[in-house]
This record gives structure tokens, C-alpha cells and sequence, in this order.
């Protein structure tokens, strides 16, 4: 039993010998022929797997070998992609098929390369074997590195020259946007700077497009920079087309400029022609009010159109009066929706209860919106007519104006301004102030006097037989003062004087302003 046994498990291994034996020889059956199909197909490589093109060279053309027996034919694809190199700027990027046919066992690839001028350093891009077809297969360099020598290694001498690329830029009014390219040509060398704006033409800043300015800064190396310009979509009917310009000026650095102006014009897709905004002119020229009336109301006109809404500034400015002490000053905007045709300013007058004449001063219409214009009448002159009754010029002496009397501790001060009228050179005004018997004081006196007049001021102290020096100045019309002591007993007296040779006016009040200190001993 058990040689049988024995001999039952022998044979059994041999069986298993023989079937590891049979799949041997299969699998190296299956792998001869493989290798012989991939070996008739063959393989696909490049030459090399690093390339070093020149920038200025234009292109490069590499080869893709086919080895093997090259039986029948196949295909292998090939594709460019971007590294450090953009495709489109740097190198034109490529892609597509190569066919080989049967015992053919190269292709070549060619790609542009572009010489830009920019300084960037060398850059690099890839190109890539994929796809092998008909038992063919990818070999060893099938994904290669092309590296691009840069030949701007320094900028050139000179800071170059800027322009706008194009001097005419056209946009539609819904865009919203403009976009306007500057170069900097003739060399790139240093940092350089330029100011740019815009300006109206027949569009308006603020209404068909938003004002910009700004400063362009270009480091050395850089050759181009962008402008944005907001446009305005109004949604009313205007001309088919508006213009406006922008302008390079004050370029820095040594830098010049080329084609320095560039025209945008919008056409307009709202589709209401003839629109028309009108034009704004104030009712009458001339207006009077006397000083108590109050207030004057100056109408203003929309005529010509009132299409659409429109705006209108409005401002006073002072002539012969005074914004503040003989009318309140006012500035505004006057809003006129579509249709409205009639809107009116209305000024307040101050009644100052002083003679001073008639005066006058200005309502003035300004920065029209929407497209409406000013129209013929934009300045009108309001006369102020005095209501006060006029002071005689050959009144004697000091008016009070007003006055105030303190005390602090023994000392006594006491202030008084003073006004009157000098019609003629000689003529004199005069006031006094006497020292109480057991006081010392002092006077001092200031005045105020029209510009452009002369007066003699003086200021004596006289009393008990006694005459203190007389202290006189000639004023050239503005401020002057002058000081005096004043014993008990004694008193003060201050004149003012028309200077002989000048003309005065009757109406131009001369002020005094008195200040005495005086104390009990």
C-alpha cells in the first residue's frame, strides 16, 4: 500500500511539472511575439530632451525619430505647453498628428518662437509625444524641455517714446468701458512716468463719461501699460455720436511723447433723436429791491428743448455789497425734471439800519448737466436801495456808536466807538474826554479810515495853563493809534482832519475807537 501510495504522488508531480513547463513556454511564446510586434511598429523619441533656442532665432524645428523595423504605418500625437514661455506671446504654441508610414523613420515639429524685446530672463515651454497608434510605442525623450535665450539682457539706452497704440478708439454707450493701450517704443531704459486726463468735446464729462486722470508708471524693461475710462450709459436720446479726447502729458525720466492724443467716440444706442435739453437763462438782467423788501426771487427760463431732467448751478457775488452784512449769500443747484420749463433763486437782503448808498451784487448760472447749455442771460444784477436816511457830511464832531464801562478793582475803563463823515480836505472831526480831579489816566485812540483817503490824526492833553505836546500822525488810510496820558484836571482831546490836496467821499464813514483807563488817587 504504501509503494503504491508513493508511486500515485509521483506521478501526480510530474503532471504538475509538465503543466509549469506547458505555461512556460506559452507565456515565453506570447512575450516573443509582443516584443517582435512592438520591435516592427517601433518606438517614437526625440533627439534630445532639453532645446536651447535663441529668441531672435524666429522658430525651432525639432525632430521626432521612429525606431525599429518600422513596418506598416502609424501615427503619434504632440502638443506644446506652457512652462515660464506663454504660449501666444512667447512661442506660438502647436499641436496635432504626425504620420509615419511604413519604413518612413522621421518627422519634424516647428515652432515659433517670438522675439518680444521685453527683458524676462530666459523662459521655458514643453512639448509632449502622446498616443502612439498601431503597436507603436512611446520611447525614451517624449516629453522634452525647450528653453528660450533671452536677447534683452540689457534695455536700451534711451527711455523710449509713448504713445497711445491707436489715436481713435470707438465704444457704445452700454459698454461701459474703454480700454486704450500706450507703448513705450525706441528703448525702455530706466523708470519713466507720464500724466495723463481727458477732456470734453461734444460728449460731457460727468454725464457721458466719467472724468479720469491719473499718472502711467513704467519700470525699466516695461514697453506697454492700459487706460480705463468709465462710460456713461444715460439712457437718453442724444446725437448718434458723441467725442471726447485724453491727452499724455509731462512725461518723467527722459521719456518723449509720440501720438500723445487719442479721440473715444460713443455712439449712442437710446434711439430718441432729436433730444433736446434746452438752455438756461435768468428771466430779466437787472432786479431791485429796497433793503426792507426782504427778499428778491429771480426767475430762470428752460428754453429751446426740456427733454429729459437737467440741473443748473447758481451762486451770488458780491459787487458794492457785502455777502453776509447786506444780503445772505447763497449757492445752489436749480433741478428741472423732463418738462419743466420755470424755476426760480431766491436771495435774501439784510436791512442794516446804516446809510450806505445803493448797492449791488451778482446772481451768476453755471455748469449746465444732461447737455442743456446756458443760454443768453446767465449773469443778473440785483441793486440793494437803501432805505436809511444819509448823515449830513459837514455834521461836527463824533456819533456814538456804542459803548462799555467796567471796573477791576480801583481801576475804571471805559471804551466808546465813534463814527462820522469828511466831504473835504480841512474839514475836522473832534471829541474830548476830561480826567476827574484825583485820577490819573490814559487815552488811547485808534482809527479806521477808508482806504485809499488821507487823514491827519491828532491827540492833545491841555488843562490848568498847560499844554501836553501834541502827538499827530498822518494816516494813508487803514488803522493808526495814538496814546496820551491825562492828569486829574486835564483833558483829552482827539481831532481828525481831512489831508489838504485829496478828495473824499461824503458817503465813507471814519471810525474812532476811544479807549480811556483811568484810576481814583
Amino acid at each position: 500500500m504504501t509503494g503504491l501510495r508513493f508511486a500515485g504522488h509521483r506521478k501526480n508531480g510530474l503532471k504538475k511539472l509538465a503543466a509549469l513547463l506547458l505555461t512556460a513556454v506559452l507565456v515565453l511564446q506570447t512575450f516573443g511575439s509582443t516584443a517582435h510586434a512592438i520591435e516592427m511598429a517601433g518606438e517614437f523619441s526625440f533627439e534630445n530632451e532639453y532645446y536651447y533656442p535663441g529668441e531672435s532665432n524666429g522658430s525651432i524645428v525639432l525632430t521626432v525619430y521612429r525606431y525599429g523595423e518600422l513596418e506598416g504605418e502609424v501615427t503619434v500625437d504632440y502638443t506644446t505647453s506652457d512652462g515660464s514661455a506663454s504660449g501666444g506671446s512667447d512661442y506660438g504654441s502647436v499641436s496635432g498628428t504626425l504620420t509615419f508610414a511604413a519604413r518612413q523613420w522621421k518627422q519634424s515639429i516647428s515652432i515659433a518662437i517670438n522675439d518680444d524685446s521685453e527683458i524676462e530672463g530666459d523662459e521655458d515651454f514643453l512639448v509632449v509625444l502622446s498616443n502612439p497608434t498601431n503597436g507603436s510605442v512611446l520611447g525614451n525623450y517624449t516629453d522634452v524641455t525647450v528653453t528660450i535665450a533671452d536677447n534683452d539682457d540689457t534695455a536700451s539706452d534711451s527711455p523710449g517714446e509713448l504713445s497711445f497704440v491707436e489715436t481713435g478708439y470707438t465704444v457704445e454707450e452700454g459698454d461701459g468701458i474703454v480700454r486704450l493701450s500706450i507703448s513705450r517704443t525706441n528703448g525702455s531704459a530706466g523708470d519713466v512716468t507720464v500724466n495723463y486726463h481727458t477732456a470734453g468735446g461734444t460728449a460731457t464729462r460727468g454725464t457721458d463719461f466719467d472724468q479720469t486722470a491719473g499718472t502711467l508708471e513704467f519700470h525699466t524693461g516695461e514697453t506697454s501699460a492700459d487706460i480705463e475710462i468709465p462710460i456713461v450709459n444715460d439712457m437718453e436720446g442724444e446725437d448718434e455720436t458723441e467725442t471726447f479726447t485724453i491727452e499724455l502729458a509731462t512725461p518723467t525720466g527722459g521719456a518723449s511723447i509720440g501720438n500723445g492724443t487719442a479721440t473715444i467716440t460713443i455712439k449712442d444706442d437710446d434711439g430718441m433723436l432729436p433730444y433736446k435739453p434746452g438752455e438756461f437763462t435768468i428771466e430779466q438782467s437787472d432786479y431791485t429791491i429796497t433793503e426792507d423788501g426782504y427778499r428778491v426771487k429771480l426767475n430762470v427760463l428752460r428754453e429751446n428743448g426740456s427733454d429729459g431732467s437737467a440741473r443748473v448751478d447758481y451762486a451770488t457775488e458780491g459787487v458794492t455789497a457785502e455777502g453776509g452784512s447786506d444780503y445772505l449769500e447763497a449757492a445752489g443747484q436749480l433741478i428741472f425734471n423732463p418738462g419743466d420749463t420755470l424755476a426760480a433763486v431766491e436771495v435774501e437782503v439784510v436791512n442794516d439800519k446804516r446809510y450806505e448808498g445803493n448797492e449791488s451784487f451778482n446772481v451768476i448760472l453755471s455748469n449746465p448737466t444732461s447737455h442743456a447749455k446756458l443760454g443768453s442771460n446767465t449773469t443778473a444784477n440785483v441793486t440793494i436801495i437803501d432805505n436809511d436816511p444819509a448823515s449830513h457830511p459837514n455834521q461836527p464832531g463824533f456819533q456814538l456808536s456804542d459803548s462799555k464801562t467796567y471796573h477791576a478793582g480801583e481801576t475804571k475803563y471805559e471804551y466808546s466807538l465813534y463814527y462820522g463823515y469828511i466831504s473835504s480836505s480841512g474839514q475836522e472831526l473832534s471829541g474830548s474826554w476830561s480826567a476827574p480831579e484825583g485820577c490819573q489816566g490814559v487815552v488811547t485812540v485808534s482809527m479806521i479810515s477808508p482806504e485809499g483817503e488821507d487823514y491827519d490824526l491828532s491827540l492833545e492833553t491841555a488843562g490848568r495853563g498847560n499844554r501836553l505836546p501834541v502827538d499827530t500822525k498822518l494816516l494813508k488810510g487803514g488803522t493808526e493809534y495814538s496814546a496820551a496820558e491825562v492828569p486829574g484836571g486835564y483833558k483829552a482831546e482827539w481831532r481828525v482832519k481831512g489831508h489838504t490836496g485829496n478828495d473824499y467821499s461824503p458817503e465813507k464813514k471814519v471810525f474812532v475807537y476811544v479807549s480811556i483807563k483811568y484810576v481814583n488817587h
